[in-house]
């Protein structure tokens, strides 16, 4: 058995991924607070093992996080208090996090294999756990793909309340054919999603309550929007006569008015075998003091794999003649990736219609977000087949 100490700081996850990764072994865990700033994200932290049948956890309070000479009393005192109480247990320090001077005093206390003690760091840019020690006696821990998509999200302050995952996902496989048809017939006829999402709109289906399923139509169906028509007909998804379309439900305006769009790329990166691929994911924000928002917030695709995320939007609307809206999802997105995924997570926004120069500008200023403007769905399966190799080759 374990005993396993956390340096709190801003982020997390890297104390969370050796002890998920030891998890059968694990005792008990410390959580180390200096000062005031992180003592709500220890509580949501403890409150996080707890989540994962890890009940004894306890905080450890210090003055200062940046008073070398206190750090390294208290660091003296907990490692008594371990020997007292645990006498013989395994002690694994996780220097990862923390302050510089708060991890240099605990690895100056708790790197001693001579009585059962050890320091590790998490590296970002390898497979294994780094030992702090000359011993070559040590084995490396398997630490690939020990996290979730509800842990991750957790720890970055996000509840998950709902999502579509692989084993929910009926409806969406169902569609599978519909969907890769319409990105196939509107790459032909690019003015079709414009056409499709407008009527769509006009449905009202997100207000369910005033949902109009009979929409005019400006024009008779003819080539590719008649094709798509036919289509769409045949699976019982709509009606249409040569002066209106009829939706079946708003879950199918909703659907072809860019839902598609979302689930073609839930599809790909199941296709690209991707470890956790959740679709439509809607939770609330938690506060430092453990209070649950009541402003709710989706994520249209998020993709887990080896302990590193993605958080995908989907974007069928032409900004060529609206930049303030590319702008304006640009900035929803960077910041909705960085408070609910973390500083590591990657960001895409992926787009049918080609995007405005400035909107363009803006996404290479931000490192971790990026754009695909989306032209076959055998282009998004290699693009998430890439991130997923990149992703085996790293790990927290």
């Amino acid at each position: 058995m374990t005993i396993h100490i956390n340096l709190l700081s801003a982020q997390t996850i890297p104390n969370t991924i050796p002890i998920l990764a030891m998890k059968p072994s694990v005792q008990k865990i410390y959580l180390v607070v200096a000062g005031n700033d992180f003592v709500g994200k220890a509580q949501h932290l403890k409150q996080f093992y707890k989540r994962n049948d890890i009940d004894d956890v306890e905080i450890f309070s210090c003055p200062d996080a940046n008073d070398y000479y206190s750090l390294r009393y208290k660091a003296k005192e907990l490692f008594d208090n371990i020997q007292a109480f645990y006498p013989g247990q395994q002690v694994i320090l996780n220097a990862t996090c923390g302050t510089k001077p708060m991890s240099f005093a605990f690895v100056r206390q708790f790197d001693d294999p001579s009585e059962n003690s050890l320091a590790i760091y998490v590296a970002a840019n390898s497979n294994q756990i780094i030992f702090l020690s000359d011993s070559d006696k040590l084995k490396n821990v398997d630490t690939s793909s020990v996290m979730t998509i509800d842990d991750y999200l957790y720890l970055n302050m996000f509840q998950l309340q709902k999502k579509t995952g692989t084993s929910c996902d009926d409806d969406v496989q169902a569609r599978a054919s519909i969907t890769k048809s319409i990105l196939q017939l509107a790459t032909e006829y690019p003015k079709l999603i414009s056409l499709i999402n407008h009527l769509a709109q006009k449905s009202c289906f997100n207000r369910p309550s005033y949902f109009q399923p009979m929409v005019p139509l400006a024009n008779t169906p003819r080539g590719t929007v008649a094709e798509l028509f036919a289509i769409l007909e045949y699976q019982g998804l709509i009606q249409y006569t040569d002066t209106s379309i009829t939706f079946d439900s708003p879950e199918v305006a909703r659907y072809i008015g860019g839902g598609w769009f979302e689930e073609l790329i839930y599809l790909a990166a199941i296709e690209a075998q991707v470890e956790e691929v959740a679709l439509n994911v809607t939770g609330k924000l938690i506060s430092d003091d453990g209070e649950i928002s009541s402003v709710q917030n989706e994520l249209d695709v998020v993709l887990l794999h080896n302990n590193h995320m993605m958080i995908v939007e989907a974007k069928t609307a032409n900004w060529e003649n609206s930049v303030s809206s590319g702008q304006e999802a640009m900035s929803k997105l960077d910041s909705l990736s960085q408070q609910y995924g973390g500083s590591d997570t990657k960001a895409l926004i992926a787009i049918f219609y080609p995007l405005p120069e400035q909107v363009a500008q803006r996404i290479e200023s931000i490192r971790h977000l990026s754009a695909l403007h989306v032209q076959t769905y055998e282009q998004l399966v290699e693009t998430f087949k890439n991130w997923k190799h990149q992703s085996d080759r790293t790990t927290f």
